[in-house]
């Protein structure tokens, strides 16, 4: 960090300097909407410019510094505005209450709510040059040059990572100074980004539901800007490898080995289980009509004549995930004496064909895409390609239109304490199997 000490004591007497108190004063005067007495509010002026100057000092001359350059015009600029700031907010409170203020109160207080009308008189030109580099002091006289006006903006970025979290520091924060319109005033005010990022492994799962402990006050939007998935979900599982098919009075109960499978490789896999089982030892054809996109399950006896047969597919233990006769497009459990079989919808050849990402901040969820499908909500909406992917960790990409994604604004106070994350491949039901996965929360916050 960079030694102020030369600098300090002379841009402190600018500061609080008689001319500077006048040019505070004026600067209210002008945009104050309460009537005060200018000479009874002049001593405590000069103690708010003191306790301003020593609560702020070294922070905004760290974060200007480690942009390569100390400007001091910038410096003084925002400790204008910040006095400003906060001597109206005692003006207000005194002359509607007429109660005496604790000025201590000033310590507590943030860059926030500075009024853009202080910023548009705050920068008018000047001759004198302010600036400062990091290696050379600045031969200025403080002492007898006017108060620096200057053009420049007061909005500056800190890669300080010394946030509002109680226990998760973020490794990315940035402070940014944006214009929020109200309808009442034009305010200036200070927001901090933070970005963090979450892993799955530190999570825990319940029920298919990613919880964090995470602590972050006053959040003002919130965007998911990176996900990264470990594609190693199977679509074959201990809840829907198990078939029965039933070939006149002999019933064979038989089972797919846990995997992942193309669909056209699952169809050969069930087709050589069965033909390895049959008790009959008929010839038994499963493949996906490429015309048409359907399943035929068919049956042939040595001889090639058509053999009759039933099949059963049972529903997947788990609500979640999809059964053997769902993945191949078939709509009911029982199919009963005949040849051939074919299926009556399309098979589902990629589960991950839509990942919906759902995000809960204490428990609540924030809906930030809504739905037709019985108040079905997302945050975010995701597409991977198993077929070609599998086994390979993915970033992916959004599937939300670029009209509308940027970051989620929050339109009431929210402290987080915790931050949940669900995944969802379809809109009935939540992924509860385990996902290896990997985000970028970005959270603006005041």
């Amino acid at each position: 960090m960079i030694d102020f000490s030369n600098i300090f004591q002379k841009l402190k007497r600018v500061f609080i300097s008689e001319k500077n108190s006048n040019y505070i004063l004026q600067l209210i005067l002008e945009s104050s909407v309460v009537s005060f007495d200018v000479q009874g509010y002049r001593n405590t002026l000069l103690q708010l410019q003191n306790i301003v100057y020593d609560s702020y000092i070294q922070q905004i001359c760290s974060d200007l510094s480690k942009r390569g350059k100390l400007d001091l015009e910038e410096v003084l600029i925002i400790l204008n505005k910040i006095t400003i700031n906060r001597f109206q907010d005692i003006i207000t409170q005194n002359e509607r209450s007429m109660s005496h203020v604790d000025m201590t109160q000033a310590n507590n207080s943030t860059y926030a709510n500075m009024d853009t009308t202080t910023n548009t008189n705050a920068n008018t030109n000047t001759n004198t040059d302010f600036t400062t580099n990091t290696t050379t002091n600045t031969s200025t006289d403080f002492t007898t040059n006017p108060i620096p006006n200057t053009t420049s903006t007061a909005t500056y970025t800190s890669t300080d990572t010394n946030t509002d979290f109680t226990t998760n520091p973020s490794p990315h924060t940035t402070h940014t100074t944006t214009d929020t319109t109200d309808t009442n005033a034009k305010l200036i005010v200070l927001t901090r980004t933070t970005v963090h990022h979450f892993f799955s492994e530190d999570s825990v799962l319940q029920s298919g539901r990613y919880t964090f402990p995470f602590v972050l006050n006053n959040t003002k939007s919130i965007e998911v800007s990176h996900f990264k998935l470990n594609c190693n979900i199977y679509n074959i599982t201990d809840a829907n490898n198990k078939f029965t098919v039933t070939e006149g009075t002999q019933k064979m109960k038989l089972t797919i080995p846990i995997g992942y499978y193309t669909l056209d490789n699952l169809c050969k896999v069930m087709a050589e289980v069965l033909n390895h089982h049959s008790v009959n030892k008929h010839k038994y054809q499963l493949f996906r009509n490429p015309v048409k996109n359907r399943i035929h399950f068919q049956c042939n006896i040595k001889d090639s004549k058509p053999a009759v047969f039933s099949i059963h597919f049972p529903e997947a233990t788990t609500r979640n995930e999809l059964g053997l006769g769902d993945l191949l497009g078939y709509q009911k459990s029982e199919y009963i004496n005949n040849n051939i079989y074919v299926s009556e919808t399309n098979p589902v050849d990629n589960i991950l064909e839509d990942i919906y990402l759902k995000l809960f901040i204490n428990g609540k969820e924030i809906p930030r895409i809504t739905s037709t499908k019985n108040g079905f909500s997302y945050f975010e909406n995701y597409s991977v390609d198993l077929n070609q992917h599998f086994g390979t960790s993915v970033t992916l990409a959004t599937n939300c239109s670029s009209d509308f994604h940027h970051s989620f604004e929050i339109t009431e106070q929210l402290n987080c304490n915790e931050l949940s994350i669900e995944l969802w491949n379809n809109t009935k039901h939540p992924m509860t199997r385990y996902s290896e996965f990997e985000c970028t929360v970005t959270f603006e916050h005041f």
